[in-house]
């Protein structure tokens, strides 16, 4: 009697996840690139046509690796898939330049919003509420002021001595002007009590 003996090879599917992927950038679709770059983790090359190139700031923010342009240039978009791949950046000078510029502009703002959060945050309650009066006042006497506040003229005297003092301001008019300025950031951190 003759046995045979059938050697059985088990194979295992491994499945291979893309660690890059390139994707035609579609306006019905504008959460895909954040849904690849956060949640997946993937290294995005983003090709787009010359008319979404205002996009592509936006785009490097939420963290593709590149971008392509679609000139029909195949060798192109070849090297950015290989630097994407390798880890690497693949966006255009011009690209680059924007939204550093960009990324400067909002860094300036921020720094901005900073100092007058700093400043602001050294008057106490009540000289908040004297800034807010005076910032919508239109140049009304500091008597009409006072009653709005319910406080005498002296104690408004008082407090804007101080406020003048903490926020580096000459005069009531400066300080028109610095709430007119920052007025919605000041709104946003200091919302008035109901």
């Amino acid at each position: 009697m003759t046995s045979e003996i059938f050697e059985t090879t088990h194979l295992q599917k491994k499945t291979v996840e893309a660690e890059t992927v390139l994707i035609e950038f579609d306006n019905n679709k504008p959460d895909l690139i954040k849904h690849l770059t956060t949640v997946h983790n993937k290294n995005v090359l983003v090709m787009h046509k010359k008319n979404e190139r205002h996009l592509v700031s936006g785009w490097i923010q939420l963290g593709i690796k590149g971008n392509y342009e679609d000139s029909g240039n195949p060798d192109s978009l070849y090297n950015a898939l290989m630097e994407v791949q390798k880890g690497k950046f693949w966006i255009s000078r011009r690209d680059s330049e924007e939204f550093f510029q960009n990324a400067g502009t909002k860094l300036a703002e921020l720094k901005q919003s900073m100092k007058v959060n700093f400043e602001v945050n050294k008057l106490s309650k009540k000289e908040l509420k004297v800034l807010r009066e005076i910032g919508n006042s239109q140049g009304k006497p500091l008597k009409e002021v006072a009653e709005a506040l319910f406080i005498s003229e002296y104690t408004l005297r008082n407090h804007l001595t101080s406020i003048y003092k903490l926020l580096k301001l000459a005069n009531r008019i400066e300080l028109y002007i610095f709430y007119q300025k920052h007025e919605a950031l000041i709104m946003e951190l200091y919302p008035t009590e109901a």
